[in-house]
């Protein structure tokens, strides 16, 4: 395992000519640090261990012995339909896929890390350790983001014949699945999946136990709906959500470079796709989930023919969506606060970190 590279330059108290090595402000800075260094290692260490065990699973996944023939659960999409190559079934051996996934993502996110985010924000001039690992951060969500809507959005187009409000309902139950329909939700459930586990990796923010509760509602609707066979609806879903999750962390970019007329010009913009897609989007899927759904679709329990289409489950996904609404306003409040900065002139901070970031 290699040594971390730690820049020479960093935030420290002792090179503050600010700020005494006893005042509560050093103090926090310094605590800081040390958190933000231990973060770098414990990513270096989630490298090598993921990687290694990877490596394993890969040597016996392609080694091809009998005694490594349950392996090819782990890479091999499982349920295909026997009339039509490129159709998939849902069931529990897809549980496999998924930690493999999980797995994949893991590894990739503490390598971008080390690999990727450190190095370029160094090239970047910027010096402070905490803010090179947020910009890390932020451009992994970037690019994450970014691909998690363009392949949705290539759903949205392909499939209108159940990617559709209406549709979604009237289709159900999806039995069977297109290959890329199944790659892009074991995909979605295991991003989510790798981000709950990353809460506790990066340095805790000021609302990490709004995001416990954001992605564990999350969790609960991608697993549930997936083996309800309710992914029409999730996809949609996610096409609405995934386009802020784009301009959000690449803003935070912005304001890390110190750009800060772009930055301000990105955040306006960035609140207007936040309040379209996590306001009026999500309340949109909220009502068409609550009074839409059973017009198109009436309840019926037939868990033998795939069909879960009760009311318990309705109110049981509705509640979440409205949780996570209410998530979505507590966020926007921080959002109307930083806009009233921007117009007063005052430079922005990171929508979700604490003061002193």
């Amino acid at each position: 395992m290699s040594s971390l590279n730690i820049p020479a330059k960093s935030e420290t108290p002792s090179e503050s000519p600010s700020l005494s090595i006893s005042s509560p402000k050093a103090k926090k800075v310094f605590q800081d640090q040390h958190v933000f260094i231990n973060q770098l290692r414990t990513e270096a260490n989630i490298s090598f261990l993921f990687g290694s065990f990877l490596l394993l699973l890969w040597t016996g996944y392609l080694s091809g012995l009998h005694n490594f023939s349950f392996l090819k659960l782990f890479f091999n999409l499982s349920y295909r339909s026997n009339h039509n190559p490129d159709i998939f079934y849902n069931g529990y051996d897809d549980i496999y896929f998924i930690i493999q996934l999980t797995l994949h993502l893991i590894f990739l996110r503490a390598s971008f890390a080390k690999y990727v985010g450190l190095p370029l924000s160094q090239f970047l001039k910027i010096n402070a350790i905490g803010t090179q690992i947020r910009f890390s951060e932020q451009l992994w969500g970037v690019f994450l983001s970014t691909y998690a809507f363009s392949f949705g959005s290539v759903l949205i187009y392909l499939y209108p014949q159940f990617l559709r409000f209406n549709t979604a309902w009237a289709t159900y139950p999806l039995l069977e699945q297109p290959t890329l329909v199944k790659i892009y939700y074991l995909h979605q459930i295991s991003f989510w999946l790798c981000s709950a586990l990353y809460l506790f990796v990066e340095k805790r923010r000021s609302d990490f136990f709004a995001m416990i509760l954001h992605h564990s509602g999350t969790l609960f609707l991608m697993i549930g709906s997936y083996f309800t066979n309710f992914q029409a609806m999730g996809i949609i879903i996610h096409f609405i959500m995934d386009f802020s999750d784009i301009c959000l962390p690449f803003t935070k970019i912005l304001h890390y470079l110190k750009l800060e007329d772009i930055c301000n010009i990105s955040f306006v913009f960035t609140a207007i796709t936040w309040i379209l897609t996590r306001q009026f989007g999500l309340i949109r899927v909220i009502y068409s989930a609550a009074f839409e759904a059973h017009h198109y679709r009436p309840y019926e329990f037939n868990p033998k023919n795939g069909v879960y289409a009760t009311k318990t489950l309705q109110y049981s996904f509705v509640g979440i969506l409205v949780m996570l609404e209410i998530l979505c306003l507590y966020w926007l409040s921080s959002i109307i606060r930083l806009i009233t900065d921007v117009i007063y002139g005052r430079t922005i901070r990171d929508v979700r970190s604490d003061e002193d970031e």
